[in-house]
């Protein structure tokens, strides 16, 4: 399945429907990216400031606590959005 048609998939099985424009509209702003395992693509010490879509792969949500340990919160697998949404959208 193609990321964009996978990326509607998840936007309607979350309740939103959007017409053609509207993705025509929002597609403009899509960005291609890749990752290495290991990197840091979201942090608590930064706003949030994109919303990713996982067309593979999966990314682990790993938070830490005082004692510097850490555990590993949530999946977040291919088909679906990854972000800190509270934080993008309150910009904080």
């Amino acid at each position: 399945m193609e990321a964009i048609e996978a990326l509607k998939k998840d936007v309607q099985r979350c309740g939103c429907s959007l017409d053609a424009a509207e993705w025509h509209r929002l597609s403009k702003e899509f960005q291609k990216c890749a990752f290495l395992k290991g990197d840091v693509i979201l942090s608590q010490a930064r706003v949030a400031d994109q919303w990713l879509f996982l067309s593979s792969g999966i990314v682990a949500s790993e938070q830490s606590n005082p004692d510097g340990n850490s555990l590993i919160a949530r999946f977040f697998e291919a088909g679906h959005l990854c972000s800190n949404l509270t934080s993008a959208w309150r910009r904080e």
